[in-house]
């Protein structure tokens, strides 16, 4: 939990298990990016509203993956294209 501390940090999927990590990981970061590769999650309806309340999750929707760029072992950013933005 503490390497997660006051970072930013993207989440990729729509379904239960990226909706509960972007849950779980918006208590512990600064920001989560749920990016999701259609317009709409596919997560149990029982875990949207929690999503839509969370204050710190941004959903990226319909992106177009162009390249990311990884730092010794994590991820260090990503590059999207035609992606709509979401603050949920």
């Amino acid at each position: 939990a503490e390497f997660y501390k006051d970072k930013t940090v993207a989440v990729i999927g729509g379904g239960n298990s990226a909706v509960l990590d972007a849950l779980y990981l918006s208590r512990l970061v600064k920001k989560v990016y749920l990016v999701h590769r259609r317009d709409t999650f596919r997560a149990t309806k029982l875990y949207h509203e929690p999503l839509f309340n969370a204050e710190n999750i941004v959903a990226i929707v319909l992106p177009m993956p162009v390249g990311a760029t990884t730092y010794k072992i994590s991820l260090s950013f990503i590059i999207l294209k035609q992606a709509f933005i979401i603050s949920l």
